[in-house]
């Protein structure tokens, strides 16, 4: 956004990002995306938030607590398929949109 002249500024909202026990990848960063963009939201400002996950075999790797997790999450899905999923939501004057994408990986 600098580089086309808009001024920004980067929040990190407090918000709880505890996943709900049965709660599909899909609608919980789509979830935590809307409730980051709530948090920070006014009728001046547009914010635009998103929240991302990879799932791999199933599971929802969450994010790594230190350097050690990431290589070991690094390495359970190199050479395989895991999908990586954001949530993306804009608030502004009249509410918020908000949606997801998922992604497919193969890592070599």
């Amino acid at each position: 956004m600098a580089r086309i002249g808009l001024e920004f500024e980067a929040i990190s909202p407090d918000i709880d990002e505890t996943r709900h026990p049965e709660e599909a990848p899909t609608s919980y960063v789509e979830r935590v995306a809307r409730a980051k963009a709530q948090k920070v939201s006014s009728a001046d400002n547009i914010v635009i938030a998103a929240d991302t996950v990879v799932v791999h075999e199933g599971v929802v790797l969450g994010k790594p607590a230190h350097p050690a997790e990431a290589r070991s999450m690094l390495l359970r899905i190199q050479d395989d398929v895991h999908h990586v999923i954001t949530g993306v939501a804009v608030a502004g004057p009249d509410g918020i949109v908000s949606d997801i994408d998922t992604t497919t990986v193969h890592m070599v």
